[in-house]
């Protein structure tokens, strides 16, 4: 790994291949476990737990739509998992729904209809999921009503699985942005701290469109005024920074990371682009880059070690679980007592195919 200038994002020449699989990850607060999401071919998604004891990787069900990665979060013990999906088809359109990994089969769904918000959060102490779904508008006060348990339209069916037992509203705007704000809400909980360099506000904003390619001849769709910086400082004392100054390659990923580990000794490592990077409870440097996840052990940064090549998966039906049937997707609108699950006549109950 060479070693530069802090906060520089690296040469074009840097970037990954845009034929390997998109890789991102969710780590447990409470256990050595993690969710992957394994995107590829674009409309194809794995999902899949990581023990990150034996660094051994369980595959679950696969997805026939769109998971928009930055809008999902893991539990703490790494129990269930809530994710917002889309088709942009069939009955629902978009949706978030809480499942239990590596399945994507539904404990619940939301539909949601469009791509403005949509996602939730775990809460870190109690048994409640934050929802970015909008609730009631309330003409006189012009505000979105506070009033939960039930998003605007509540759940297509299903409940939330033990422990959790309420829904509230993720923030004073539910049902807006993309994926800021699920995003940036999880990242901070999690120790990351975010800056705009150059700029006053801690919002990710300021994207420019592009118009024309590189001097490396790459090109973009947009581009930032200002670097967006995540920092994350393990307990060892080294940094790790991730850095997005560019987004939307031709051909390419649509999130451009550079990932940087400073060491406590002022040491500077660059892992070129990535699709994800954090620190573990052991505070080694785990990274995902060209369909394929790396660890780094302290004082080892020059030798990362390639865990798991991912980009040989291909689609597989999976059945659901046990236990957890198709939903009559036809009764949706009637009360929750009438409904009746249907045998498991298929691999997932989203398959809208």
């Amino acid at each position: 790994m060479g070693v530069g200038e802090e906060d520089t994002p690296p040469a074009s020449s840097s970037y990954q291949d845009g034929n390997t699989a998109r890789l991102y990850a969710y780590i447990a607060r409470d256990a050595a476990k993690a969710v992957v999401l394994r995107r590829g071919p674009s409309r194809l998604v794995l999902m899949l737990v990581w023990d990150m004891e034996s660094d051994t990787f369980e595959d679950g069900q696969w997805f026939k739509g769109r998971i928009y990665e930055r809008r999902c979060d893991l539990s703490p013990c790494a129990e269930h998992f809530v994710y917002f999906a889309g088709k942009h088809s069939g009955e629902y359109g978009t949706y978030t729904v809480v499942s239990t990994p590596p399945h994507f089969s539904a404990h619940i769904l939301w539909p949601k209809g469009d791509c403005w918000g949509g996602g939730g959060l775990f809460d870190a102490t109690t048994t409640t999921l934050h929802l970015n779904h909008p609730t009631e508008w309330n003409a006189q006060t012009k505000t979105w009503g506070k009033a939960f348990p039930k998003p605007r339209g509540g759940p297509a069916f299903g409940a939330l699985p033990p422990p959790y037992e309420n829904i509230a509203p993720l923030g004073d705007y539910p049902g807006c942005g993309e994926d800021f704000p699920i995003e940036h809400a999880r990242m901070t909980r999690d120790g990351w701290t975010f800056k705009n360099k150059g700029l006053k506000t801690d919002i990710p904003r300021n994207w420019q469109p592009v118009s024309a390619p590189d001097e490396a001849g790459v090109a973009f769709r947009w581009q930032t005024e200002g670097a967006l910086y995540w920092r994350k400082t393990a307990q060892d004392g080294r940094k790790l920074t991730l850095i997005q100054d560019q987004a939307g390659q031709i051909d390419g990923r649509q999130n451009i990371i550079t990932c940087q580990l400073t060491t406590k000794d002022g040491e500077l490592f660059d892992y070129k682009r990535v699709d994800w990077a954090d620190f573990d409870k052991n505070n080694d440097l785990l990274y995902a880059r060209n369909g394929c996840f790396y660890r780094v052990k302290p004082g080892k940064e020059n030798a990362p070690h390639c865990l798991i090549d991912l980009n040989d998966r291909t689609f597989k039906a999976v059945m659901p679980p046990e236990g957890m049937a198709r939903q009559d997707r036809r009764r949706a609108n009637t009360d929750q007592s009438s409904r009746e699950a249907l045998p498991n006549t298929g691999w997932h109950p989203l398959d809208d195919d």
